[in-house]
């Protein structure tokens, strides 16, 4: 990635990390980065999960990378369908999808991080220690 690319990202993402420190954890976030080629520029693209708002990088995710990923991860019926309702049901979803995600036990967060890992995609663990 060129230096003028990290600049023109950084900013985005310094100003989306602030506002989530500033929101006082009312929204605690689950955040994804993903170099997915696009059509655009092939540089890392930030998402916040169960966030209604449209994202390409979450579209690819919800039309098939995501079920991928869901099975990679032993993830069971209930949680699977939990999951990809958070993430692509369209609704704002950011606080219930943090609760489920730090409600998985260590080893099943950290599986589920390395099969979003496996299929390109960054999971960044982001929020406060608010009751979680």
């Amino acid at each position: 990635m060129s230096a003028l690319k990290k600049h023109q990202t950084f900013p985005s993402a310094l100003f989306l990390t602030l506002a989530l420190v500033l929101s006082g954890c009312a929204k605690p976030a689950v955040l994804m980065t993903s170099t997915h080629e696009l059509g655009m520029a092939n540089e890392s693209r930030l998402t916040v999960l169960g966030s209604p708002q449209p994202s390409r990088d979450k579209d690819t995710l919800c039309r098939g990378d995501l079920s991928k990923i869901m099975t990679s991860a032993s993830l069971d019926p209930d949680q699977q369908q939990k999951l990809h309702s958070f993430i692509c049901g369209g609704k704002d979803s950011v606080s219930a999808l943090n609760h489920f995600y730090y409600g998985l036990p260590d080893n099943q967060r950290l599986k589920l991080r390395q099969a979003f890992e496996h299929y390109g995609y960054d999971i960044q663990n982001f929020g406060c220690s608010c009751g979680f």
